[in-house]
């Protein structure tokens, strides 16, 4: 399969990932702040600090050179902003991104086929992929805001973690095919439908009367479904990829904004899993 992407979109496509990266890094060292900041008006020794901020904190640990650091605000300070970024993994080689889109295109355009009563000599024109999300994988294979709060709060893969599907998504919407970006065991997830805003849907009785919808919602285009509790908008859709990463970049002022309560309930009541952490090493272990 070739996939042509415009330059004009790749490039549009890389202004996108480098504002994500300088977005996401900025709302995560703020919250780094945030937790240094509530563990410094507890005024403990030097090393029940660290210690504090790494069972707060314990994905940091897997940063080799956390170690390194003498206090909590010298973690905040000193981690380096590709290690707050959220990109896990870089692009693969352009063959593998071919198989890829191949696979997944034959995948999604199966689905149509069958929902549709296509027979093997009919004639179909295959839906192409969104080229957005093709354009975006020439830049990283994977985003993933760091775990710093939750395990896993959202993000977006590429080949090595996609499910082809043609589950319908979203509640009001009229969906094509679909194929899921990302999953995680807290059932947080992001699907890209093919789909439309449905003019005439009737809710059960128990629920509220959804909004008209505007002309643009109305148009068969592919959007990022977005469901998930660790955000306080748990249901989202979205037109644009470059939409989605905004919103996923912007969570500190989104959810936090200089607010320490959830700072101050994480270093007291930790949202993971329990574990030990050596502070002489700076690594983490689950129990």
């Amino acid at each position: 399969m070739s996939t042509n992407i415009s330059p004009e979109l790749l490039s549009r496509m890389g202004t996108t990932f480098d504002r994500f990266r300088e977005r996401i890094v900025a709302s995560n060292r703020a919250y780094l702040r945030d937790i240094v900041q509530v563990i410094e008006g507890l005024n403990l020794p030097q090393t029940e600090a660290l210690n504090k901020m790494f069972q707060a904190l314990p994905t940091i640990t897997l940063v080799p050179y956390v170690k390194d650091f003498d206090s909590p605000r010298a973690v905040a300070e000193g981690i380096l902003a590709t290690d707050l970024d959220g990109v896990y993994f870089p692009p693969v080689s352009k063959e593998k991104r071919e198989e890829f889109f191949a696979l997944l295109s034959e995948e999604v355009n199966e689905y149509i086929r069958e929902e549709e009563g296509y027979g093997d000599h009919d004639n179909f024109t295959p839906l192409p992929l969104p080229e957005e999300y093709m354009a975006l994988l020439h830049y990283c294979d994977s985003i993933q805001d760091p775990d710093l709060r939750v395990i896993n709060p959202g993000g977006l893969f590429g080949t090595w973690l996609v499910w082809p599907q043609g589950e319908k998504v979203g509640v009001f919407t009229e969906t094509s095919t679909a194929f899921t970006i990302d999953m995680t065991p807290e059932m947080i997830f992001c699907t890209y439908g093919y789909c439309r805003r449905m003019r005439d849907f009737i809710p059960r009785p128990e629920r509220a009367v959804p909004r008209e919808p505007a002309e643009h919602e109305c148009e068969w285009k592919w959007r990022i479904f977005y469901f998930g509790p660790l955000q306080s908008e748990t249901n989202m859709i979205f037109d644009t990829l470059p939409e989605y990463l905004d919103w996923l970049a912007g969570w500190y002022d989104r959810e936090v904004h200089g607010d320490l309560t959830m700072a101050t309930k994480q270093v007291s009541d930790p949202p993971f899993l329990e574990g030990v952490t050596d502070v002489s090493t700076g690594t983490y272990t689950h129990a």
